[in-house]
């Protein structure tokens, strides 16, 4: 098999993935966390209980987060303290707008908390 054919059925298979999800058939609730690696890359979270439920989830313990994903909730939160106490919600903002922060993060991939470093996050709320 050529690089021509394994590219063009990447082409296909991304093309129906994308025309599933937009479907609605694929898609998922789900919130992700990334953190920033020492080389300035990302690193998904991995093993986050729940992160798929609607509701206030509690870390295992701290983690540092730089950039979230929100995926099929109408908005998620995050907090410096367990149990998401209001008082504690962190704000992030979108790349493209690093001047409007927020503390309910809509459907997308590239909220941030902090340009440059990990900021420790101990709970999410998010609502479907």
């Amino acid at each position: 098999m050529n690089l021509f054919t394994v590219l063009g059925r990447s082409a296909v298979i991304g093309a129906l993935a994308c025309l599933l999800m937009a479907m609605g058939a694929v898609a998922q609730a789900e919130i992700r966390f990334y953190k920033l690696t020492k080389h300035g890359g990302l690193k998904r979270q991995v093993f986050m209980r729940n992160d798929d439920k609607p509701g206030c989830h509690n870390t295992s313990g701290t983690r540092k987060v730089h950039r979230i994903a929100v995926i099929d909730f109408t908005h998620c939160s995050v907090y410096a303290e367990k149990d998401c106490k209001d008082k504690s919600v962190l704000p992030a903002y979108w790349k493209k707008k690093p001047d409007r922060k927020e503390t309910k993060l809509t459907i997308g991939s590239r909220w941030y908390l902090n340009p440059d470093e990990n900021i420790k996050v101990r709970a999410w709320r998010c609502v479907k």
